[in-house]
Parts: C-alpha cells; structure tokens; sequence
C-alpha cells in the first residue's frame, strides 16, 4: 500500500510539471473527476479530525495552495453510489476572475438537481 506522503509528492510534482508547463502556451486544458471521500459510520461518535480521513478528504485541494496557484471545485454530477463529483480548476497566479467565470459557465451547463448523498451524516447535528 502507497502511502499518502508518496501519493501527495507524487501529485505535487506533476502539478509543478503541468504549472510550468502552462506559463509557457496560452491555454492549457487539465480534467480531473474529483469524487467525494466516503465518511464512515464512526465519523458520527469521533468525528473527523483524525488525520489519515482529514488528508484523504482534502488530497486533490493542497497542491495548488502549496504552489500558491488559484484553485475553484465545482459540482457537476455524482457517480455511481450517488457521492458528488467535483471538477476542479487549477490557474495561473492571478488568474481568479478568469476561474470564476469559466467556473460560472461550467456551473450553469451542470443542469442536474442537488441531493444528498445515499449516505449522508450530519455532522454538525450535535
């Protein structure tokens, strides 16, 4: 089993390798189907701030903060078992306007209904 130290350098290194890559064209088009991270049962008695779920459930966010690039996530569906899918945008330094928009446009071609997972713990119930 690979740990998350080897996973997130792994992934820090291509995302550096796509950055410096975009800074030299002037459009660079990167998907990623980004899945919500299942929270089980025992979330609801301990919670969720053990730090193997907290990494997993924020894996896909923390490249681009650590690379100080903007980053917007927006729902556009849910996958088999009914968990949302997030795409995620990663742009260059000071490029929020054009993510916000293109994650505006992107939002508004998602003309799917909003639900709750099948699964679904409310953690901030107590």
């Amino acid at each position: 089993m690979i740990s998350f130290n080897v996973i997130l350098r792994i992934e820090l290194i291509l995302v550096a390798e796509r950055g410096a890559y975009a800074f030299g064209v002037k459009c660079l088009d990167v998907f990623s189907m980004v899945t919500a991270y299942p929270i089980r049962n025992d979330a609801l008695k301990y919670g969720e701030l053990d730090y193997i779920n907290g990494a997993a459930l924020i894996r896909y966010q923390i490249a681009g903060n650590f690379l100080g690039l903007p980053a917007i996530t927006v729902p556009i569906g849910y996958d088999k078992q009914g968990m949302p899918i997030g795409l995620q945008f990663i742009g260059r330094p000071w490029s929020e306007a054009t993510l916000l928009h293109l994650a505006y446009a992107m939002q508004g071609l998602y003309s799917g209904s909003y639900q709750k997972p099948r699964v679904f713990y409310n953690l901030l119930s107590k």
